[in-house]
């Protein structure tokens, strides 16, 4: 049986939804940055902004049970358990989840217990940050987060994608900027000496 075009493309929007591979309008955005320590260390710092760019965002929501570098059988490839944590915001604490829910990797919880209440923004613009260290290298557009904890009018997040505000160099790349600009520091050198003579 052939289908229209417009119920196809209905049908492929419901399965992607479905599956995971949208992410719900949230007025939260989770930025990081992600430093080389040694090899095969990294130091990821996180900050959750209430950026409310869904324009969703209303006086009295909260979110709590925020999963970072979040994993599953959908989307593999986060922490898992290899993190620590080097740093939270006062008043929340960092475990780590196994699959709890169906979702996997370092946690952030407010106040006592991951669940209600949570973390209550008053404004655009507040935030909470915190820090830790890993082993992975998860690139740019693959580092997924959850908020599992909802009230006062929120939806959770499942499997948002964190936005990376500076890039880890590879060793290579790194490397070949490096000789790159030795080269052209050279190449300028010899041409003063050349214009000298």
């Amino acid at each position: 049986m052939n289908l229209p075009l417009s119920r196809r493309l209905t049908a492929l929007a419901l399965a992607l939804a479905s599956s995971g591979a949208f992410a719900a309008t949230t007025p939260l955005s989770l930025n990081y940055t992600v430093d080389t320590l040694t090899s095969g260390l990294y130091q990821y710092s996180f900050n959750l902004v209430l950026s409310n760019a869904s324009g969703s965002w209303t006086s009295g929501q909260q979110w709590d049970w925020l999963v970072i570098g979040d994993s599953n059988a959908t989307h593999p490839g986060g922490f898992g358990s290899d993190w620590t944590w080097t740093s939270v915001a006062s008043g929340t604490y960092g475990t780590i989840s196994t699959g709890s829910n169906g979702h996997s990797g370092p946690t952030v919880g407010v106040g006592v217990s991951a669940l209600l209440p949570g973390w209550t923004p008053s404004a655009v613009g507040d935030s909470l940050s915190w820090s830790g260290t890993s082993s992975v290298l998860l690139p740019a557009g693959s580092l997924y987060w959850s908020a599992l904890a909802a009230g006062g009018g929120a939806s959770t997040v499942q499997f948002a994608v964190a936005n990376q505000i500076s890039a880890v160099p590879e060793p290579t790349s790194a490397a070949l900027v490096m000789a790159g600009v030795l080269g052209l520091g050279l190449r300028g050198r010899l041409r003063k000496s050349r214009a000298a003579v």
